[in-house]
């Protein structure tokens, strides 16, 4: 390697390793403290949120109460009487939540990490097609620690309706560093009426795969098998997770208990 060369090696060096961490060091304490002076200030940021979900949602929304809202160290939204009412007909509402907290930490949120503090979500009631493509009632959202004696670890649990049938869900996390992680693999068990889904969910590199999955109806099961769920960005229907999604505890799902040839 030349001198001209090395010259320019060691500026490259010098701009990678201690001028781009001091530049982005300044950035994010900037905008840190924007943050902080924009905590003091709930109003707007609820009428900014009411806006956004609007928009996203294409309803009107509006939070009845803001209760708190923080943005560092943890990211921290906690609010009251959230109603969605809809764009056509302001007397339908298409979604609502009585109370929502949820708490993760700002660099996991800033980064799309997979770390949570809180999760306390209850009575959030949507009509069919906004959230999912059946009317589903939730009385609570929220994660549970066990100590045994007969389960031991960490849950995010949910009971309510779906598509006017009784649901519940749980999905095991991992407890960590006095808050919560989400896993790479997610054991769950989902109930809607008649029909329960027990599997993993497999987040691999390009794709999202069901992995020990055992549907059962009416008291029948099928065998342990694996489903592909999402695959380059595309959400794959050939799943019993979907067709519960789609029909709740319809006989239509039976295919899935029927042995596959080999």
């Amino acid at each position: 390697m030349s001198d001209q060369k090395k010259t320019r090696f060691k500026k490259l060096a010098k701009w990678i390793f201690i001028k781009v961490p001091i530049i982005v060091a300044i950035f994010m304490l900037v905008m840190i403290v924007a943050l902080k002076l924009v905590e003091r200030h709930p109003d707007p940021l609820r009428d900014g949120f009411e806006e956004y979900l609007s928009k996203s949602s294409g309803t009107n929304a509006t939070i009845g109460e803001l209760e708190d809202i923080k943005f560092f160290p943890n990211v921290v939204v906690n609010l009251n009487d959230l109603t969605m009412h809809n764009a056509n007909n302001a007397a339908v509402i298409d979604l609502s939540v009585k109370t929502a907290e949820v708490s993760a930490p700002f660099w996991s949120m800033l980064f799309g990490g997979s770390r949570i503090n809180i999760l306390d979500i209850t009575k959030l009631e949507a009509v069919a097609g906004q959230l999912s493509p059946l009317e589903i009632k939730v009385e609570n959202i929220q994660i549970e620690d066990r100590n045994g004696p007969d389960q031991y670890g960490s849950f995010i649990i949910s009971n309510g309706t779906y598509g006017g049938k009784k649901m519940s869900f749980e999905a095991e996390i991992e407890s960590k560093n006095k808050g919560y992680k989400i896993p790479k693999m997610i054991p769950f068990s989902l109930s809607v009426g008649k029909s329960s889904l027990n599997a993993t969910l497999d987040k691999r590199l390009t794709t999202v795969a069901l992995i020990n999955a055992v549907f059962t109806h009416d008291k029948k099961s099928s065998e342990a098998q694996e489903y592909i769920l999402v695959e380059s960005g595309e959400y794959k229907k050939d799943n019993p997770l979907s067709c519960m999604f789609d029909n709740a505890d319809s006989n239509i799902c039976n295919s899935y208990i029927e042995k596959k040839d080999p």
